[in-house]
């Protein structure tokens, strides 16, 4: 009898455990260490991806660089290792030992944060921060890899919601202290600090953020790794045969998987220009200093972005195994992303706040639900690389173009500072308009590619005549 409660046989014949012994290492104190490091970390590589946004100003009169180089550094330097790296990275995480590969991106990542610190040229940043692209590529294709493993699917969306929540953790708090840091500076705090001597802020913030992946590398190293659903001796062996195999499944369901893909690409022009030009809009649109938008935008962002999080993770949970719900519940937050763009007629602080605030909430939903599809259409043995060409097309294009672009129509459209307010809303809101319609054309595919996997298991379930 206790056997018959263990196992039971699937609609295709094959044995399905309860979760509790099918996903032992959830339950498990290592399983939960290994959910810990994934959640710091998440929030340390947001710390460092965005660190360069509150200082755009002081670097910018210390190494005498244009708006436009200030949008490459913030967008082309740091996404061309992030994209190009994200493919073998994700072959890796199908592959390897998850937790060990994330700890030495963390190195990576941290040791080229510190080095930001230490450059004295545009051109020198631009090696560093490609350095941070390259290890902050690993995060997500070996985060999806491991909750596909390590927990049953009724949690995996809220889990992808927790660590989003970490992401925005560590924005808000790299955007309090810095601002506080900065406010420091400003008042002559901290112009000679004790064994590292004089630092201007902005490489004092490079430093103290680049030094804090020790924690998150500790954790990984101690958390325990799930067993795979699917092993493949022969791919075990060399962890870039999955490619072939990848290819294999996209060729199959690129109508699908590739309609994804478009989409993320269309949010990410929004989603990277906001990171990258928020702050600085804030300090030239209005009267305050530093310290002020920091503590505005950290709270505004941690709270907005927590709340479509977990928004995210419980609708993802609510519309049960299907990815066509999901897809209902994107089309809705992309179209209300839209008022985004109003940010470009100049209003005043507090609805400035307002509309960066409601697509932090959305495009947080809509972002656990993407990834939750991804899971739900791409087979486990694959879910790493598939993950990585997710971020291939968000960073190539996204990453890329949607700080450039705002950075250049400041720069040589409007031929002053502070019209940046203007050239974000004229970059995301036509994107999101486009993201929304996008959506809707793409439905039909998600739907038509759900209804053939329930026709399958249908199929499978019917018992053989004759």
């Amino acid at each position: 009898m206790a056997n018959a409660q263990a196992e039971s046989p699937g609609a295709d014949g094959s044995a399905v455990q309860p979760d509790r012994i099918q996903y032992k290492t959830f339950y498990s104190t290592g399983g939960r260490l290994t959910i810990a490091a994934l959640i710091i970390t998440a929030a340390l590589c947001t710390m460092d991806r965005m660190v360069l946004s509150m200082v755009v100003d002081p670097l910018r009169a210390d190494l005498g660089l244009t708006e436009t180089q200030i949008g490459v550094l913030q967008g082309f330097s740091f996404s061309l290792l992030f994209a190009v790296c994200g493919i073998p990275l994700g072959l890796m995480a199908d592959r390897l030992a998850r937790n060990k590969l994330l700890a030495f991106a963390v190195l990576a990542w941290s040791g080229g944060t510190l080095a930001c610190g230490l450059a004295n040229s545009f051109e020198s940043l631009f090696v560093f921060r490609m350095l941070v692209g390259a290890g902050e590529a690993a995060l997500w294709p070996v985060a999806i890899s491991l909750i596909g493993d390590l927990a049953p699917k009724a949690y995996r969306g809220m889990l992808i919601g927790g660590l989003i929540v970490g992401q925005l953790f560590g924005g808000s708090f790299s955007l309090i202290v810095g601002g506080q840091v900065l406010e420091s500076v400003t008042a002559g705090s901290l112009t000679h600090l004790p064994v590292i001597g004089s630092f201007e802020g902005w490489r004092f913030l490079f430093i103290l953020y680049g030094s804090f992946g020790t924690l998150a590398i500790l954790l990984l190293l101690t958390g325990k790794e799930p067993p795979r659903e699917i092993v493949s001796e022969a791919a075990s062996k060399n962890p870039f045969s999955g490619l072939r195999v990848f290819y294999d499944f996209f060729r199959a369901n690129w109508k699908s998987v590739g309609s994804l893909y478009l989409l993320t690409m269309v949010v990410a022009v929004v989603q990277y220009s906001g990171f990258a030009w928020n702050v600085p809009l804030m300090l030239r649109r209005f009267d305050i200093g530093p310290q002020q938008v920091g503590l505005i935008m950290g709270i505004m962002s941690f709270a907005a972005g927590a709340a479509g999080s977990l928004a995210g993770g419980f609708a993802a949970k609510k519309t049960g195994k299907s990815p066509v719900n999901r897809c209902n519940v994107i089309i809705f937050a992309y179209c209300i992303c839209i008022s985004y763009g109003l940010i470009a007629f100049n209003p005043a602080l507090y609805t400035t706040v307002f509309l960066i605030a409601i697509p932090s909430v959305l495009l947080a939903m809509a972002g656990v639900m993407s990834l939750v599809i991804l899971q739900d259409i791409v087979p486990s043995n694959m879910r790493g690389v598939a993950t990585s060409v997710n971020h291939l097309f968000a960073s190539l294009i996204g990453a890329s173009i949607g700080p450039v672009l705002v950075a250049m129509l400041t720069q040589h459209v409007f031929k002053t500072d502070d019209m940046v307010g203007v050239s974000l809303g004229l970059v995301v809101g036509p994107a999101m308009a486009l993201a929304a319609f996008f959506a809707f054309t793409i439905k039909k595919e998600i739907v038509k590619k759900y209804d053939g996997m329930e026709a399958s298991v249908a199929d499978m379930a019917k018992p053989v005549k004759g």
